[in-house]
């Protein structure tokens, strides 16, 4: 075999590097678009994932203003109840006083009528006697003191005694000072009340009672100045 034998001559082929360069333009272009779409996955995937925690954030401040709402509708619900309770205990301890002074009344009151029974039924002497002097406390005025004042007599009488009650303020043994002056109209039992008004610091150190029939002196009694609480 000759040398000029081993030579292969081939012809050019243009189509083929004309196909590779639009194979490689094809997969450049597919590589591409498979980026760009993997990137608009991910940027909708974000976006999504925004537009949840934007709704969750939503939810969470509807949810915080309902809250708020409902502990400032607490608020005012509790000083609401707060007053209401205060206002029924205020109001328990004025029913609560209120009875107590009612009880204290009905005392005084039943201790008065057993005292008036006693006199009524016979239990009480024939004589003219000044059964009671009670002086009590003005509790608005220290100024004012009030009195009552019970006469009676056990006789059987057809017409009432009358004269005059006299009532005298003993403030010492060289001063003294008429302080009231009644009418007198006993058949069985008299009651008389008023008031003696305190002039500056002159406490009486006693009162005299003296019952008189025309000039004639029927009964004069001292009582000492002792003041009672007045009743509330």
């Amino acid at each position: 075999m000759s040398s000029v034998a081993k030579f292969i001559v081939r012809q050019h082929r243009p189509y083929f590097y004309v196909m590779i360069l639009i194979a490689s333009i094809a997969l450049t272009f597919l590589i591409q678009r498979y980026v760009y779409l993997k990137e608009t996955q991910v940027q909708q995937q974000k976006i999504k994932e925004y537009q949840q925690l934007n709704d969750l954030y939503q939810q969470l401040r509807n949810k915080s203003e309902e809250m708020g709402k409902y502990i400032s509708l607490s608020d005012v619900r509790l000083e609401s109840n707060k007053y209401e309770l205060d206002l029924q205990k205020a109001t328990i301890q004025q029913l609560e006083q209120q009875i107590g002074q009612q009880q204290n009344q009905l005392a005084a009151f039943n201790k008065e009528l057993l005292f008036y029974q006693t006199i009524t039924q016979g239990d009480r002497p024939n004589k003219l006697q000044i059964r009671e002097l009670v002086l009590r406390s003005d509790a608005a005025n220290s100024d004012i003191v009030h009195y009552r004042l019970v006469i009676t007599q056990g006789k059987k009488i057809n017409q009432a005694l009358t004269g005059t009650i006299e009532m005298v303020s003993n403030i010492s043994e060289e001063q003294s000072l008429v302080i009231a002056e009644h009418s007198l109209n006993l058949r069985h039992v008299q009651l008389i009340e008023g008031q003696i008004n305190i002039i500056g610091n002159e406490i009486p150190k006693s009162i005299t009672i003296t019952i008189k029939q025309k000039k004639k002196t029927l009964l004069s009694q001292s009582f000492d100045w002792q003041l009672s609480p007045h009743p509330e």
